[in-house]
């Protein structure tokens, strides 16, 4: 009788095949075969037959118990594919761990981008009529056919609509109102909006005390957010309890309103009753046209139609006011903004809280796919790369009766094995990063945001379309094998996958050139607009903003501040302005120049400044002089002008400009031209210089002090306490003229560091991955070259012939990368009045750096490769 160490696997097979049935022997065979495979390299060959029939015999026990002990295909089928995929990861440690590690750090950049998109789309999704609830603005069209498109409208338009428009329900009328809250002897400064008491009809805003319909009813009535009642009272239960505003009014609170954990436009700190800005104010409501500068909400009723009424809306200004505005070359439209889409898509001046782009939205979630796009490409380069090193695998289970389609569930299940790994290490990733991701996108998402069933689920989707979309073509790659291939050793040669793995790793690469270009041209266009010759000197300004003090005490006691600070030896010149260099002054006053008729107006930008601001800020006369501080009709009677006020107006020279006179029916903005100031850039590089009026006018925000230079350092101090002894109670918020102006690239400099820390980890997950590849390339060529050093091969030629492959495939990557960046690049750079060019340098500088990278992260292989004796490579396999 023969032994049963003597048995082959073969005949072991063969019995189980008689015993068992089709389906359950695919599973026990398959099984049996890699566990054999697993066990041959570690023991004698007796030893693994005398294991691999103990096996057999053990699988097939359960069936001497009857049918109803014999576990079922699909556990024991899936049982099979989990202990196969965790033994392959194990064997193959440093190919698992790549793919591990560049699926982890693509999904967390995947789920990091897709809080940010699910954040920035949620803003007023959670007012119960937001799809009826409606943003009145104003896109204002001047002679000359520019369009200047307001968040505000003017006074009559909110009662006009709801008076004449069908299919209007109610209109909200809200405007600014000064802010300030005194308590006794504490001053508050709060965000505070006048509203009409239907305020709370359009607006989710729930009140914790207080009656929504009547709180907002009455003058002299307010309403606070709980977080404002405890910052000024020190309590929620504030009702009925009294406040002054405007110094010497008294507000009585009517309700306190519980600000939702849900993203809103509509940020306040109260509400004070729109009747009592009317009792103040007493607006006409059939004049007023130009003044843009009052907030209407209206609600649509739920039987109309949004888009016709929006039709009926956009005429009101020519129904009403048409002769008005045609009388000086305008014309006007009303434009209705949905509630949910103002924040991300209502791109206009004035606007009534935070504001965010569509267009980065657009750029954090296409960064985000190509993140996860990156990582995806990584396991399909290695695994089809390595369906060589297990076709032997896949033919012993074919030969044992397996299928193709069990095949490539086992494959499949494999990758979603390390999909889910990557998936919850991508999750922890993520949580980590969120503080930095936070400061990279000026956000401040919570880590809550994360744990959210919403959020846990988009996560487990995208896990699952991760892993199926990179797992499901090496599946069918390695199902492909045929045994009789395998049995002759020419496998290989349906692998099919030598150009798919090519074309990845440039798709790899050209994706990482294009967010290096990006990076590259991101921050040389920074640095050109922060270097440029602005036209004033920048440096050595201390700004004060005394916004919270209001115009008229600001008008009283500024000059009494100037004259303390021009006492001190550090002090060079004070003046007191509207806007200073990086912030606007009115950006739309409307002005008649002399030799135009009345039907031909224009807007420009207007500054109410003070005698001293040219020199204060550097500025320099193309013609004319400057305000003269002792001539007193200087105050009314006379302008200044930029040289691109000049081409504006049609004043021809600078020289020619002087003497002329503008009229305006702000009468701050109407006088003559007694100066032209050189172009400088009072807002930055992003657009050209605008057209600019200086006149001198009781309206000053801030306070630009000059200091000596050396002096800067310690005369904030200084100015701080003869702040405090002017404006009493008033906080003292000051910046640095340089850094303020620096503010205006807040936007570039964000979008450059999101695209180059998303440059880096786009090169780390692709050198992973040429990482791993190189490392499976290199050992399928160890006897190559052993061979290659026998023959007189130098180490150094080895490493060139070995990373030659590499390299080539990073070269065209780059050169698909270039196009497709230049017209990128050249895109987005249009959108800059001084822009940098385009040149080869910039292209050569990303070319070096990534050959640079695919070079050091092959010729680390290469090298090992080209050390190893001959001998050994030789008997290698």
């Amino acid at each position: 009788m023969t032994d049963r160490r003597d048995i082959p696997p073969d005949m072991a097979l063969a019995l189980l095949e008689r015993f068992c049935k089709p389906a359950l022997f695919d599973e026990i065979a398959g099984d049996l075969c890699e566990q054999f495979h697993h066990r041959r390299k570690r023991m004698s060959r007796g030893r693994a037959r005398l294991l691999f029939w103990k096996d057999a015999l053990l699988f097939l026990r359960p069936f001497a118990f009857g049918p109803d002990r014999r576990p079922t295909n699909t556990a024991m089928m899936w049982k099979n594919y989990l202990k196969t995929a965790a033994r392959h990861m194990w064997r193959q440690k440093i190919y698992a761990g790549v793919n591990v590690l560049g699926l982890t750090v693509g999904i967390a950049c995947g789920l990091l981008a897709a809080l940010f998109v699910m954040d920035e789309l949620s803003y007023d999704r959670f007012h119960e009529n937001g799809d009826r609830v409606f943003r009145l603005g104003t896109d204002l069209t001047a002679p000359d056919g520019l369009v200047r498109r307001f968040n505000a409208s003017a006074w009559p338009v909110g009662v006009v609509i709801e008076e004449n428009v069908p299919g209007i329900e109610d209109v909200v009328h809200l405007r600014h109102h000064e802010g300030k809250v005194s308590l006794g002897e504490q001053f508050f400064f709060e965000d505070l909006y006048y509203a009409e008491d239907g305020f709370f009809d359009l607006f989710s805003f729930p009140l914790i005390s207080g009656d929504a319909g009547t709180a907002l009813r009455d003058p002299y009535s307010v309403v606070f957010t709980t977080e404002a009642a405890e910052r000024i009272f020190g309590t929620r239960d504030v009702v009925g309890r009294s406040v002054v505003l405007l110094d010497t009014l008294s507000h009585v609170v009517t309700g306190v309103v519980e600000m939702p954990p849900a993203r809103t436009h509509v940020e306040f700190d109260g509400l004070v009753s729109y009747s009592t800005w009317e009792a103040l104010e007493r607006p006409s409501y059939t004049e007023r046209w130009f003044d843009m500068n009052m907030y209407h909400y209206a609600i649509v009723e739920e039987s109309a139609d949004p888009a016709q009424v929006a039709e009926r809306v956009a005429t009101v200004y020519d129904d009403h006011a048409g002769a008005i505005l045609s009388d000086v070359g305008y014309s006007g439209k009303v434009v209705m903004d949905n509630v949910g889409d103002v924040y991300l898509r209502a791109d206009r001046f004035n606007m009534f809280g935070p504001r965010g782009d569509i267009r980065y939205v657009y750029l954090i979630a296409g960064i985000g796919l190509i993140m996860v796009l990156v990582a995806a490409i990584n396991f399909v380069n290695l695994s089809t790369a390595r369906s060589l090193e297990r076709a032997r695998e896949v033919g012993l289970r074919k030969v044992v009766g397996s299928s193709r389609g069990m095949i490539v569930q086992q494959f499949l299940g494999e990758a979603g094995l390390t999909g889910m790994i990557a998936l919850v290490l991508g999750g922890v990733l993520a949580a980590l990063a969120l503080p930095y991701f936070n400061a990279l996108t000026q956000r401040d998402h919570a880590l809550e945001q994360l744990l959210t069933p919403e959020f846990a689920l988009l996560a487990l989707g995208l896990g699952v379309i991760v892993t199926v979309a990179a797992g499901f073509y090496p599946a069918l790659v390695m199902a492909r094998h045929r045994p009789v291939d395998v049995l002759k050793g020419s496998a290989g040669g349906v692998v099919g996958g030598v150009r798919l793995r090519q074309g990845l790793v440039v798709v790899q690469y050209a994706i990482s050139c294009v967010l290096i270009l990006g990076a590259l041209a991101g921050y040389r266009q920074i640095e050109h607009m922060r270097s440029a010759d602005l036209g004033f000197d920048v440096e050595q300004v201390l700004v004060v903003q005394g916004g919270p003090v209001g115009y008229q005490r600001m008008a009283d006691r500024a000059s009494i501040l100037r004259g303390q600070l021009m006492g001190r030896a550090d002090v060079v010149q004070v003046t007191h302005t509207a806007a200073v260099p990086g912030r606007s002054g009115w950006p739309s006053i409307m002005v008649f120049p002399e030799g135009r008729s009345q039907d031909d107006g224009m807007t420009l930008e207007y500054i109410a400044a003070d005698a001293h601001f040219v020199q204060t800020f550097g500025l320099e006369l193309a013609a004319g002089r400057d305000f003269d501080p002792n001539r007193p009709s200087d105050e009314d009677e006379t302008l200044l002008i930029n040289e691109a006020a000049v081409v504006a107006l049609g004043f021809g020279t600078p020289a020619e400009a002087v003497g002329k006179y503008i009229q305006a029916p702000n009468r701050n903005a109407q006088g003559t031209v007694v100066g032209v100031l050189k172009d400088y850039h009072h807002h930055g590089l992003q657009q050209e210089v605008r057209p600019i009026v200086y006149g001198i006018s009781p309206y000053p925000r801030y306070v630009a002090i000059r200091a000596r230079t050396g002096a800067m350092a310690g005369l904030a101090p200084e100015v701080q306490a003869a702040w405090e002894q002017l404006f009493p109670g008033y906080g003292f918020n000051y910046f640095f003229l340089d850094e303020g102006y620096d503010e205006q690239y807040q936007t570039e400099a964000r979008l450059t560091r999101v695209f180059v820390t998303f440059a880096l980890l786009s090169v780390l997950i692709s050198c992973l991955g040429l990482f791993g590849l190189s490392a499976f390339t290199i050992s399928r060529r160890t006897r190559e070259i052993g061979v290659r050093k026998v023959l007189g091969a130098t180490s150094g030629g080895i490493v060139g012939r070995v990373s030659r492959e590499f390299v080539a495939l990073v070269g065209v990557a780059f050169l698909v990368a270039v196009p497709i960046g230049w017209f990128v690049l050249d895109r987005w750079l249009s959108g800059f009045a001084y822009r940098i060019s385009l040149g080869p340098g910039l292209f050569v500088l990303t070319g070096l750096l990534a050959v640079s990278v695919a070079v050091l992260t092959v010729g680390y292989h290469a090298y090992r490769a080209a050390a190893v004796e001959p001998a050994r490579a030789l008997r290698y396999e």
